[in-house]
């Protein structure tokens, strides 16, 4: 029956009705399948029946002497405590415990390890974008200020209005006096090379920087870039709780890295 001597009469029906559906004639094709399933019934009528189990157990148990065998108008009494705990696993259950988790870790890990370098390339294509050198354009701009007006360390935020109709909201930075180019409502857009993302614009000889630029949040992506590393040279172990919760965040950030891009866009 696979249960312990001390099992109560409804662990004792659960691993019977488990070893049926498993031993079935219908189900199981095993010429012995038969014959195991007569000896489930013999054990089973003999452990559901408090008498017969409590002459079973002395046999179990090795008694040298038999007391007179008790009568049980009901079952009888049994510790609770023990079916709390439960029957001790084998050596041979934990050995297929242990190697069940191995073949799931196995399975899991190297998806894992996918979507590990898939977040690695991206995050690490952000983060050198924002050390590469910068590209430099002029577009044409309105501005609902004039830039000798706004001092550079104010910290209210000014607008300026591209062709398209978008509207960028900025605050000074610093009064640059060296490119003097500008003119006709040009500004001068510096921007990243690959991603193509806003990093100063200078109006005039003031310059300014976007509010929530994505030009900050490029720096994360390096420690995107170290944890998904991490995650690459975990060895297989019986948890691996960390690196899925390293994985998932990583992806999360980089998918929402390019959400504020097309966003911004």
């Amino acid at each position: 029956m696979r249960v312990s001597h001390l099992a109560g009469p409804e662990e004792l029906k659960r691993s019977y009705r488990r070893m049926v559906s498993r031993y079935h004639p219908d189900i199981n094709p095993s010429k012995d399948a038969h014959q195991v399933l007569v000896e489930l019934n013999e054990a089973y009528e003999i452990l559901s029946d408090p008498n017969t189990k409590w002459i079973y157990d002395q046999h179990f148990l090795k008694k040298e002497e038999f007391y007179s065998q008790p009568t049980f108008e009901t079952e009888p009494l049994t510790d609770k405590r023990k079916y709390r705990r439960g029957t001790k696993e084998t050596l041979d259950q934990k050995q297929q415990k242990h190697e069940f988790a191995k073949r799931r870790n196995t399975s899991f890990n190297w998806k894992m390890k996918i979507l590990s370098v898939v977040s690695l390339l991206f995050a690490g294509l952000i983060f050198s974008d924002h050390y590469l050198p910068t590209t430099e354009s002029y577009q044409t701009v309105y501005a609902s200020f004039k830039p000798d007006e706004v001092p550079a360390n104010s910290h209210g935020s000014v607008a300026i209005f591209l062709n398209e109709g978008r509207k960028l909201e900025l605050y000074p930075y610093k009064i640059n006096n060296e490119i003097t180019a500008i003119r006709n409502g040009e500004a001068l857009f510096t921007s990243t090379p690959i991603f193509n993302i806003i990093k100063t614009i200078q109006v005039g000889k003031l310059v300014l920087i976007p509010f929530d630029s994505l030009y900050d949040l490029m720096l994360i992506y390096g420690i995107v870039c170290l944890s998904s590393m991490f995650v690459l040279s975990y060895r297989l172990e019986d948890s691996l709780v960390l690196p899925t919760i390293l994985t998932f965040f990583d992806n999360m950030l980089v998918i929402t890295f390019f959400t504020l891009l097309l966003t911004e866009n």
